[in-house]
């Protein structure tokens, strides 16, 4: 865990040391480089099953998310305990070359083991009509009131325009996969 939130800490040092090179967002380039470092595990784990998808560049910075570069806060990527184990494990927005999607690493002795979440109004169509830019991840911890009934953390999409619009996922053991435990309107 400790190699892990050094990673972090290097990933949000890479963003900082990228915010006064960030030039004009509202024009998205080709570019691919992320403000976020990957553990190398994960990396590895990205590259070999999702390799048509990128994590979002300072480029895709722009609409919603271009606020986010005046703070510490990314909000393509969430960490947390979402299954239970101990282990820190890590949700991600991935783009694609017309799509996004919501993936969750959890982590599995020295690597990670890859799920992508469900349950999203409209289906694929969802990714399609709606940028990835109206959308933030965040992790609601086990004991917080916000919670409910998940047993471990909690991953939250929460939309940007309408902040009462949200799925929430948890943890579920008995069907080794998460499961939409809470969803306001996410059709805004």
């Amino acid at each position: 865990m400790t190699g892990l939130v050094s990673m972090v800490g290097v990933g949000v040092l890479f963003f900082l040391a990228h915010l006064s090179t960030a030039g004009n967002l509202n024009k998205p380039s080709q570019e691919k480089e992320s403000i976020l470092e990957l553990p190398p595990a994960l990396e590895k784990v990205l590259q070999e099953r999702l390799p048509e998808w990128h994590l979002p560049a300072r480029s895709d910075f722009i609409g919603r998310w271009e606020g986010f570069l005046k703070t510490e806060q990314i909000p393509f990527v969430s960490w947390g305990d979402f299954d239970g184990d101990g282990g820190e494990d890590l949700a991600l927005i991935l783009i694609g070359a017309r799509l996004w999607k919501v993936v969750v690493f959890i982590k599995a002795g020295d690597s990670y083991r890859l799920i992508e979440l469900k349950g999203f109004p409209g289906g694929k169509s969802f990714f399609r009509d709606n940028p990835p830019q109206d959308f933030r991840l965040q992790t609601i911890k086990k004991k917080s009131d916000q919670a409910g009934r998940c047993r471990f953390d909690a991953l939250v999409l929460s939309s940007l325009k309408n902040p009462d619009s949200l799925i929430q996922y948890c943890w579920n053991p008995q069907y080794d996969f998460f499961s939409v435990s809470r969803q306001n309107d996410m059709t805004d």
